[in-house]
């Protein structure tokens, strides 16, 4: 049995159509969302460049009186370079959606959010309105993913970065270089234990108790 018996909307593809949902589709139980689509298909001109793959959008709509409520979650991997090894890494993220709808003025720009406004304020979930007869997932799909963006990305939380005299990448094996302790330990020593180093002959002689 299907996990929503009701009327579907499913689509493959980059198609942002798959997320524009037609109110005059939705039956009494609901309508069920199975989307799959590419960043570039719903980010706004405005807006900066986000670097996503394999995103898909699954919820259910339903009608609550004069409210429209869609329950759901959003998958995809977040592409970027690690900010501690410089490579490429692709970290998965699943976002829990809960949004309503009422129909009125349209809401401010929300598409052309910047990324950093991306600090998890959980008021981005509150009444949503719509104009017409559809009402578009996209742009608020797009704000999910601009919120999902890390402040500091990472490959894995265990990265060792590069090494900060011959930048190897660490996460490969161990370099060359000698260690810190090595380097201090090969280091000529400062101040007094220095000279005491070079003349031994003055050092004070501890008295033998």
């Amino acid at each position: 049995m299907a996990p929503y018996p009701v009327a579907a909307w499913c689509g493959g593809g980059d198609s942002v159509e798959n997320l524009r949902i037609p109110l005059s589709g939705v039956p009494e139980e609901g309508f069920a969302v199975d989307a799959a689509f590419s960043v570039e298909s719903i980010r706004p001109e405005a807006s900066e460049t986000v670097s996503a793959e394999s995103l898909s959008v699954t919820g259910l709509l339903t009608r609550v009186g004069t409210i429209f409520l869609f329950r759901g979650r959003l998958k995809g991997a977040l592409v970027h370079l690690c900010d501690r090894c410089l490579e490429e890494s692709s970290r998965p993220f699943d976002a829990e959606l809960f949004w309503s709808f009422v129909e009125g003025k349209a809401d401010a720009d929300i598409g052309a959010a910047g990324l950093d406004e991306a600090d998890g304020d959980p008021s981005r979930n509150e009444e949503r309105t719509f104009q017409g007869h559809t009402i578009d997932l996209g742009p608020h799909v797009w704000e999910e993913i601009v919120f999902a963006v890390p402040v500091k990305h990472l490959c894995r939380d265990e990265c060792l970065g590069l090494c900060p005299s011959c930048g190897a990448n660490l996460n490969h094996g161990s370099c060359k270089c000698p260690s810190r302790e090595e380097e201090s330990s090969s280091e000529p020593k400062q101040g007094l234990a220095g000279l005491a180093e070079m003349f031994p002959d003055l050092a004070p002689k501890k008295e033998k108790e």
